[in-house]
């Protein structure tokens, strides 16, 4: 019995140490059961700070990611707007270009066929005054290979026509005037002073087209030439040694004035450079034969042509000395024309106008004795007897005898 009741007792014990433990465990498992709680609701917290930070962050790398490429979609739509342009204009230009081009053909053909169209009317209408381009012209004088010759005579309007042919056409050598320095304008009172000589300001600037430097380097690029010298400067100095123009067909240009008016004309001249002593009307009044007035007024410059000059050249052309567009027609099929032709508004002076009361003849020596006196006396003018019309073409034999050539001569 008593065992049993120590049993009991012994239970009764345990089970209420059981109890205990039982209760101190659900203590302990309350307790840290709130602080896993505890733990878990700050973990929580912090959780959701790292998620809002990092939120924060990429919504700031993500609205700066936008802006860069937002900026640089407009820099490279800029960029693209300016290449389209920049292409659109060289499209344009070479549009442009090629319109041009096609303009100028079709411009081109519409003026050839113009002009085949014209050939061929003047053709069939018997009318040939288009210029050959090849072989011989009509007085025999080679189109493409001939070297021109102006023989300057005093008072012939030498000046005028050294400045005409060098408004006119390329490569006009002349102590005068030439092609490549002509200007655009020249001034009214134009005194055509001979470049090298005459005054000292020309001397420096136009030195190179003096006689004596073109005789030196010679007249190769020349297709005419213009120079007031004596005949045997042409001869000895111009005409020889020069191989470019040995098959050329030499040419010479010699004006021809009516003996009574050239005579007053230098006797006007060396009237203006005397002073009023060479007064024709005052010289024939006190002379006994037309020879003695003749040597008292003067020829001028009677050295420039002489009758031994002509064998050194294939072809003469005479002209009147006024007749400046008859030169000019026969020179067109010859020499190149300047690209643009300037205008020669004004010819140049080297003496004052004539007066007709200081050329009055005595009763001792009439205009007819006058200009027979004058062909004696220079055989210029028996030469320029040669002139029919305003223009004739003279051929030139081996000893120097002369031949008219008919204009309907072809060869």
């Amino acid at each position: 019995m008593r065992s049993r009741a120590v049993n009991n007792g012994q239970s009764r014990r345990d089970d209420n140490e059981l109890s205990n433990d039982i209760e101190e465990a659900e203590i302990k498992s309350s307790s840290s059961s709130r602080r896993y709680d505890s733990v878990g609701e700050n973990s929580s917290q912090k959780w959701m700070i790292a998620m809002l930070c990092l939120g924060i962050f990429f919504g700031v790398f993500l609205s700066l990611s936008i802006h860069d490429k937002s900026q640089a979609m407009m820099k490279g739509s800029i960029e693209g707007l300016h290449r389209n342009v920049k292409n659109a204009y060289i499209a344009h230009n070479v549009a442009r270009k090629e319109y041009l081009r096609s303009y100028r053909e079709a411009y081109l053909e519409s003026i050839l066929a113009n002009s085949t169209e014209e050939e061929e009317k003047e053709v069939s209408s018997g009318c040939q005054n288009m210029p050959v381009r090849t072989g011989y012209d009509k007085y025999g004088i080679q189109v493409n290979n001939s070297w021109f010759h102006h023989i300057h005579i005093a008072k012939t309007a030498g000046s005028t026509m050294n400045k005409r042919l060098a408004r006119r056409y390329h490569g006009v050598c002349g102590n005068k005037y030439t092609s490549c320095i002509e200007p655009l304008e020249h001034p009214k009172d134009d005194r055509a002073p001979e470049f090298g000589t005459e005054l000292p300001e020309f001397d420096s600037l136009h030195k190179d087209w003096s006689f004596g430097s073109m005789t030196q380097k010679g007249f190769h690029d020349c297709t005419l030439v213009s120079f007031e010298r004596d005949w045997n400067a042409w001869v000895e100095q111009v005409l020889p040694d020069h191989n470019f123009h040995a098959n050329a067909t030499k040419v010479m240009l010699l004006p021809c004035r009516d003996p009574l008016e050239h005579f007053f004309s230098q006797c006007n001249h060396n009237n203006n450079h005397n002073h009023n002593k060479h007064n024709a009307t005052k010289i024939f009044a006190n002379v006994t034969s037309c020879e003695e007035g003749i040597n008292k007024c003067g020829l001028v410059a009677v050295g420039r042509f002489n009758i031994k000059m002509i064998q050194s050249w294939d072809k003469v052309v005479l002209f009147k000395h006024s007749a400046f567009d008859s030169v000019f027609s026969l020179l067109d099929n010859h020499i190149p024309l300047r690209k643009f032709l300037l205008e020669s508004k004004f010819d140049p002076s080297t003496n004052d106008k004539r007066k007709p009361e200081n050329e009055k003849l005595s009763k001792m020596c009439s205009k007819e004795k006058l200009a027979e006196a004058l062909r004696k006396k220079w055989g210029y003018y028996n030469f320029c007897d040669k002139l029919r019309g305003s223009l004739t073409v003279l051929d030139v034999g081996m000893n120097g005898t002369v031949a008219v050539v008919e204009p309907a001569r072809v060869y």
